[in-house]
């Protein structure tokens, strides 16, 4: 039986992908994004710990057609005095289509561990572990401080389309570390309250020192509350009041697409929130940029970038500012490009700078040429992954490489004149 292992590759990538600094720098790694919510109930209380782990975090062994991943998480409870209260364990195995999907960190696994506990005031510790590596990660231990006098619970981010489990609507849990994904899909907020008689929120938002909205919370509801597994996905479910506790679930729409990636913080109050005003936060994290390309980690190179769409004098006059503009700078630049311009996060400014990503990993050669400045690579850059691409020899017997894009109606012709694979263009 053939097997192939990519320990080495994925442990490379790996390295790679947590080293750059472009999520939770001052974090150690931790191969999966996690959240936990505690739910208070008439017994006691329900701890929900949900996961989301990116394929490319994962080793995976091929057999014949088959790739396959396996990984075990392990949750213990403790209190505060270290005695152990419950474990639960989740053992899972993936599989993939090609070598392709097994090194995507856009492709997620989502499960959910739940416990009930009598009190409160304890410690989760997981431990992942990466079976084909036998590779074991103590996580970082999480607290869950009491509830008592708590008027509000953790705020919950979940997307805002719906998804159909059984028949019945739900929306996904967000399930990113308790942050905000800087994506272009609609996320929502729910704050649930205790207190069932609060007719009235008002809430402020602010991101990065923004004020994104200050105003009444429309949207509002009586319900249970716990989440379910389905279809690959965590659901934040409503529950009927008999089986739990009722929550007034009061919701945020329509306001994360106005969020840059930063620090967000939201307050709210029972009356307007003026200056001055008291206020009880909510929510204090993150709207991190998740798959951030690695080439818009420096704004200064990515500025540079823009040569192969962009005249000198325009990159030289953004580069001439201070470095402290060049985000904003670079934000501004792509807006006329966006499709959507009354939202923060901008489609077409990803795709440019993944194509740049994709150019610098793959068109880089051994003579010391980067990826992004060979043919291949501006080719790529500038018109992104062709319909077809041929490889033959000419007469002399260099390899030559045929790009074709049916919609363009293009053709890009390269060689390997000296067998370095540096590819020269010789039309298009």
């Amino acid at each position: 039986m053939l097997k192939f292992h990519f320990f080495i590759i994925r442990i490379m990538l790996i390295i790679v992908l947590f080293t750059s600094g472009f999520i939770f720098a001052q974090k150690p790694f931790s191969p999966l994004f996690s959240e936990v919510h505690t739910i208070p109930s008439d017994s006691g209380f329900t701890v929900y710990y949900s996961y989301k782990i990116p394929f490319s975090n994962l080793v995976f062994e091929k057999t014949g057609s088959i790739y396959s991943g396996d990984f075990r998480i392990l949750v213990e409870v403790t209190d505060s005095n270290k005695n152990f209260i419950t474990r639960q364990i989740d053992e899972k195995n993936l599989t993939a289509k090609d070598f392709d999907q097994t090194n995507n960190k856009e492709i997620f696994h989502e499960g959910l561990i739940s416990f009930h506990v009598p009190s409160e005031t304890f410690f989760l510790n997981p431990v992942f572990t990466d079976i084909n590596s036998d590779r074991e990660i103590k996580l970082e231990p999480v607290y869950i401080p009491s509830l008592n006098n708590k008027k509000f619970l953790k705020t919950i981010i979940i997307s805002g389309n719906e998804f159909i489990c059984e028949d019945k609507p739900f929306h996904a849990l967000a399930n990113f570390n308790e942050n905000v994904p800087f994506i272009e899909a609609e996320q929502e907020f729910i704050i649930p309250s205790a207190d069932t008689s609060l007719s009235n929120l008002y809430a402020l938002i602010v991101n990065n020192n923004d004020t994104i909205y200050n105003g009444i919370v429309e949207q509002s509801s009586v319900s249970g509350l716990n989440f379910i597994e389905c279809g690959g996905r965590i659901l934040a479910a409503g529950t009927d009041l008999k089986d739990s506790k009722p929550f007034k679930l009061f919701t945020i729409k329509n306001k994360s697409k106005e969020l840059f990636e930063g620090i967000l913080t939201i307050f709210v109050s029972e009356n307007p929130i003026e200056k001055g005003s008291k206020t009880e936060r909510v929510y204090n994290g993150t709207v991190a940029w998740y798959n951030k390309p690695f080439s818009l980690a420096k704004e200064e190179l990515a500025i540079k970038m823009l040569k192969y769409i962009e005249g000198d004098s325009v990159i030289n006059k953004m580069l001439s500012n201070n470095d402290e503009e060049y985000p904003k700078l670079l934000f501004d630049y792509w807006k006329k490009f966006d499709p959507a311009p009354e939202t923060a996060f901008n489609p077409l400014m990803l795709e440019y700078y993944k194509r740049v990503d994709y150019a610098e990993r793959n068109f880089s050669t051994i003579t010391g040429t980067k990826g992004t400045d060979s043919d291949r690579g501006m080719v790529f850059i500038k018109f992104g992954k062709p319909t077809k691409v041929e490889r033959t020899s000419d007469e002399y017997g260099k390899v030559v490489e045929t790009w074709s894009y049916e919609k363009l109606q293009k053709r890009f012709v390269f060689v390997d004149r000296r067998g370095t694979g540096e590819f020269l263009l010789r039309n298009g």
